[in-house]
């Protein structure tokens, strides 16, 4: 088997996330998921107010919003939560 061949090093800095665009994305995708998953059973897609508001809807849009950012992102062991 061949030696992999490593590319050259280009500029003399390193690399550096932009966490702040990075986490909006990740939010974003969360809420679109979890708004999906609110209405993937509905029969009818207009939502009031109120329903907007109810704990299922907000755990479920934050439930995925969660599932996203711990995709994305570690955190040390914060144990049980």
């Amino acid at each position: 088997m061949a030696p992999v061949k490593r590319k050259p090093k280009v500029g003399s800095g390193t690399m550096t996330v932009k966490v702040y665009p990075l986490l909006e994305e990740t939010i974003e995708n969360g809420i679109k998921w979890g708004i999906n998953r609110v209405f993937k059973h509905r029969e009818s897609d207009s939502i009031t107010h109120e329903q907007l508001l109810d704990e299922t809807i907000i755990d479920t849009i934050l439930h995925y919003v969660m599932i996203e950012v711990c995709e994305r992102f570690e955190f040390p062991e914060l144990g049980e939560y």
